[in-house]
């Protein structure tokens, strides 16, 4: 028998999503061998996601007159992606995420941001309404 279910590991712990799930199904299966098989579900953001926050910088440049999107990504990159300072030929440097990079949670509370910050609402599209319920899932 198999059951899937989505853990978070954290300082080297394990918080399970349905953890009631889990537990009842480790009692029906007590003295069974198992495979337990574990498989990273970080995917950088999908085209469409990526389709959204230009759409979604497309409009905040609309509604503030900020002609250049790049420069607007640029902007939000740099007040809400710092990742740290490091050292290179003896001069700090600011290290920034990648909106690439970001999970589907972490994308998320990065739109949210922009959007406190400029006052300009998310696009209400279906690919906002699968962040919004993937970021349940994932947000364990």
């Amino acid at each position: 028998m198999k059951k899937k279910t989505l853990v978070k590991i954290k300082d080297g712990r394990i918080s399970f999503k349905n953890k009631e799930h889990i537990v009842s199904f480790l009692e029906n299966n007590d003295g069974a061998e198992m495979l337990l098989t574990l498989e990273n579900l970080f995917q950088g953001r999908s085209n469409s996601q990526n389709k959204l926050y230009w759409l979604y910088l497309g409009i905040i440049s609309e509604e503030t007159g900020e002609a250049d999107t790049l420069r607007l990504h640029e902007l939000f990159r740099r007040m809400f992606l710092f990742e740290e300072i490091v050292k290179v030929l003896d001069k700090e440097v600011r290290i920034f995420k990648s909106t690439t990079d970001l999970d589907v949670v972490e994308f998320k509370e990065y739109l949210e941001k922009i959007e406190l910050e400029t006052n300009v609402p998310i696009p209400d599209t279906d690919e906002w309404k699968k962040i919004k319920r993937d970021s349940e899932i994932f947000n364990i």
